[in-house]
């Protein structure tokens, strides 16, 4: 099978943090939006603790309240990200590799090879593709997209590849 555009890169550990705090897709973005939803929710309730102390003059009220803004405020932006630099780890030992590299290849078909895991798939399959300044987002559907990153062409570059896959998608 010929290709006419390949992209590489590693998955590091940082590329994929940009990745989870960074969603792209509907469900993604609603999932994000109720976790910071909730994570206000939890502060205010906190903070209704304290006010509910100061007011009714009782201590325990305010020292709970405070705790539990801090370990809510804890959860929201140390914890989730020590759990999504676990699942980075976990990945890796799951694809048995030190080293998270995908490559993609564009031609007639779309063969991605992630860090082992092989698959090869049409055009057809993708409803559509956009893009932000650095990567290009081939959506399989309104959840889930491939992510091409712009700067790791290794054959052709980022405004053909543009061009190309337009043509492709649109011509399914």
């Amino acid at each position: 099978m010929e290709f006419e555009f390949e992209n590489a890169y590693e998955v590091t550990e940082d590329i994929y943090m940009h990745w989870a705090t960074h969603p792209v897709g509907k469900l993604a973005k609603k999932h994000a939006r109720m976790m910071l939803i909730m994570t206000l929710v939890e502060v205010a309730l906190a903070l209704g603790l304290i006010v509910l102390g100061i007011v009714k003059v009782y201590p325990l009220y305010i020292i709970g309240g405070a705790l539990f803004g801090i370990y809510f405020l804890l959860s929201a932006f140390v914890f989730n990200r020590r759990k999504q630099r676990q699942h980075f780890r976990k990945m890796l030992a799951a694809k048995h590799t030190a080293h998270w590299n995908r490559v993609m290849r564009f031609g007639e078909q779309i063969a991605v090879d992630d860090a082992g895991d092989e698959v090869t798939f049409d055009w057809s399959r993708l409803s559509e593709i956009t893009q932000d300044e650095n990567w290009f987002y081939l959506w399989l559907d309104q959840s889930s997209a491939y992510r091409v990153k712009k700067d790791a062409f290794t054959v052709g570059n980022a405004a053909d590849f543009d061009a190309f896959a337009k043509r492709k998608i649109a011509g399914k």
